[in-house]
């Protein structure tokens, strides 16, 4: 087991858990709402159950957002910057295999699972920042 898998292994048990349980609510959601949509039912039973489809879609929002917040007004600096860190890693790690110098044992297929990494996390900044700018002009007008 190479250095990048290992370090994969640290992680995956409580990510995957955490990412199927939100992945697997959302779809919950989005299969109710199309279960409903195709069905004759009652239109008071419709909009009942559409109204708790939309509760549960909202529910699930609210997690995610209070888990970013929890991040982000964290007291400890670790807490509130381990993302970035984590993006400046790949990137030196990615450096050092551009320039010619791999780390033991990281494969091929570990470099292009960090350079994923690494397009995901540099396009979230994009996109942050990009809210950040467009929420600031849309407060000021």
């Amino acid at each position: 087991m190479g250095l990048g898998a290992k370090i994969a292994s640290l992680f995956k048990p409580s990510g995957d858990t955490i990412s199927k349980t939100m992945d697997s609510t959302g779809n919950l959601a989005i299969n109710l709402r199309t279960a409903i949509k195709g069905y004759e039912l009652d239109p008071n039973v419709q909009a009942d159950l559409m109204a708790k489809t939309l509760e549960i879609e909202a529910k699930l929002r609210e997690t995610q957002a209070n888990l970013i917040s929890g991040e982000i007004g964290g007291q400890s600096w670790l807490q509130r910057n381990w993302r970035p860190l984590a993006m400046l890693w790949f990137l030196i790690l990615l450096s050092l295999v551009w320039f010619g110098v791999n780390p033991a044992g990281m494969s091929e297929e570990v470099t292009i699972s960090l350079m994923d990494l690494l397009k995901m996390g540099l396009g979230g900044y994009i996109v942050t920042q990009g809210a950040e700018v467009v929420a600031d002009k849309w407060n000021k007008t």
